[in-house]
């Protein structure tokens, strides 16, 4: 299986996932279930226009942003950030195109979305 349809099956399966969360089912379960069976392998997590599989999607840059279109990125956050989604406001300026800031204010945002977020999500499943 190619690295890029690891990714997008498992952006694919968070969309479906949130849409059928089960009343009190965390994120890191959901998580589980969806990296759990790629566990190890390097999946390429780059987000493609749902039109037009040859172009980069419109909004999101990859399933893994801190975006409501990102439903992967968001189970991150729930799961791995240090106050859930009430962290998502210090990482949207990283990943909102939409949110005015400085470059200084989006590597600062990147940079903790990296330590809280998305390091730990690659240890757990042990994604290079």
């Amino acid at each position: 299986m190619e690295n890029r349809t690891i990714g997008t099956r498992m952006g694919l399966a968070a969309q479906t996932a949130l849409l059928a969360r089960a009343k009190g089912e965390s994120a890191l379960s959901i998580l589980d279930k969806i990296c759990s069976p790629y566990h190890g392998l390097n999946a390429d997590f780059d987000a493609w226009d749902p039109a037009d599989a040859r172009s980069q999607h419109p909004v999101i840059r990859s399933h893994l942003d801190a975006h409501p279109q990102a439903a992967l990125g968001m189970l991150m956050v729930e799961a791995f950030a240090p106050d859930g989604l009430a962290d998502l406001a210090q990482y949207q300026p990283a990943f909102d195109k939409t949110t005015a800031g400085t470059w200084s204010e989006r590597d600062d945002a990147l940079d903790l979305w990296y330590v809280h977020v998305e390091e730990p999500f690659r240890k757990r499943y042990d994604f290079s």
